[in-house]
């Protein structure tokens, strides 16, 4: 998963699946569109986004690492600052990553 030049994966965790179903992905090298939503600073930013899109699958918790190139980082980005949002609809909702 990536593009032509990069690869970057997504992993999913799942805790609890009742229902199976699929979940598809795929990674866009650029800014999420509605980055202004969750407050990050897009001059400060992973230049990538990954859209999830679950077909059926019901859960109770999932977890997803990503994994992004060097390329894909603005200058002066420090990686142990960046934050995660996941946006759905027009609401976004904004963590820290883990270190």
């Amino acid at each position: 998963m990536g593009d032509s030049l990069i690869y970057a994966p997504v992993a999913l965790t799942f805790g609890s699946i009742t229902t199976a179903g699929t979940v598809t992905a795929r990674t866009i090298t650029l800014d999420l569109p509605d980055l202004s939503l969750s407050g990050l600073d897009a001059a400060k930013s992973v230049n990538r986004h990954w859209l999830l899109v679950n077909g059926g699958t019901v859960f109770d918790n999932a977890a997803a690492t990503i994994t992004w190139n060097g390329s894909d980082l603005d200058p002066g980005v420090i990686t142990a600052n960046l934050k995660a949002t996941s946006v759905a609809g027009v609401s976004a909702h904004c963590r820290s990553l883990p270190p």
